[in-house]
């Protein structure tokens, strides 16, 4: 089974992709440009999607197969960077 490709995407275009979660992080990183919001919602039969928007509009969505690690995920990343 392939990765699924992570894409963000800003007016409509994308910026930036990666099949590793990492991108995420990296484009926070730009100057100027913070994670502004990020969910977890389940998924029926126990997978679970996040979606994270950035503060200069960018936004982006991928799937977990669990939720569980998707939890777990995003709260190390809001306690290790302010997500």
């Amino acid at each position: 089974m392939t990765k699924p490709t992570i894409i963000i995407t800003k007016d409509g275009k994308q910026v930036a992709s990666s099949k590793d979660l990492e991108v995420l992080s990296r484009y926070a990183r730009k100057p100027k440009v913070f994670v502004s919001r990020a969910t977890a919602t389940k998924r029926v039969g126990g997978g679970g999607l996040l979606k994270v928007w950035y503060s200069d509009g960018a936004k982006a969505w991928t799937n977990f197969s669990s939720y569980a690690v998707l939890v777990d995920w995003l709260a190390k990343k809001r306690r290790r960077l302010g997500w």
